[in-house]
């Protein structure tokens, strides 16, 4: 009865016999592109969280402004006018400068690590055995 079994077994994967080499070769692709994603994935959060961080920074600074300024209409508020110039002492102001330049840089990096993410995804998506390739598609098809 093994015997039978065994002869029934095509040269790719079945219930019956282990995965052929080429197969195997295919999941080991997959297994090594997921691995590879992951660090990938957590370095766009990390980064993305950090342009977030910066970008608050500066939505903050620039909302104080803009309180202080709406106290400037016809007339100056005095402390409208005191909050301003506090806001916008040299040290102040390059200081945002600065967290707007690395928020720039950071956005830049976290769109180059996410489309490095997208590559080694598709990467781990072609190296997928035929059999996996037809079953996602099959499972993502919609039935009219």
């Amino acid at each position: 009865q093994f015997g039978a079994q065994k002869a029934n077994c095509n040269s790719k994967m079945t219930s019956c016999c282990m995965p052929s080499k080429a197969v195997n070769s295919e999941l080991i692709d997959l297994i090594t592109a997921a691995k590879t994603a992951k660090p990938i994935a957590e370095d766009v959060i990390d980064r993305c969280n950090k342009t977030e961080a910066k970008s608050r920074e500066i939505i903050d600074f620039a909302s104080n402004i803009k309180t202080a300024l709406n106290g400037v209409d016809n007339k100056l508020n005095p402390s409208s006018y005191v909050e301003l110039q506090k806001l916008c002492q040299d040290e102040d102001m390059k200081s945002k400068l600065t967290v707007a330049s690395e928020m720039n840089d950071l956005a830049i990096e976290c769109a180059e690590k996410a489309s490095e993410l997208s590559t080694t995804m598709q990467q781990g998506a072609d190296s997928s055995p035929e059999e996996v390739k037809e079953a996602f598609e099959k499972s993502n098809s919609v039935d009219p």
